[in-house]
């Protein structure tokens, strides 16, 4: 038995995998966007850890900053946020 589709219905039937295609087409742009940039500030925040490592290490001693990793994470991310290269 042969089904023969209109084409009108096969018009729709395009129409449908061309939009689903365009939505995958635009997500993957957008992951690659937030990924990008996701490189980007890991890329200055690396060059802002090597480059600071002993400043920041100086400081945490004088604020006695020693007392669990959070406080340390915390203590070096709002460095980097308030730095010229702006994270945050």
């Amino acid at each position: 038995m042969v089904i023969s589709y209109s084409d009108d219905i096969c018009k729709r039937e395009i129409g449908k995998a061309i939009i689903f295609y365009q939505a995958r087409l635009y997500l993957l742009d957008s992951e690659f966007k937030i990924l990008s940039d996701i490189a980007k500030d890991a890329e200055k925040m690396i060059t802002f850890l090597e480059d600071r490592r002993e400043y920041l290490i100086t400081e945490m001693k004088l604020k006695n900053i020693n007392s669990g990793t959070s406080k340390i994470r915390g203590f070096v991310l709002n460095k980097a946020r308030y730095s010229e290269i702006g994270f945050g």
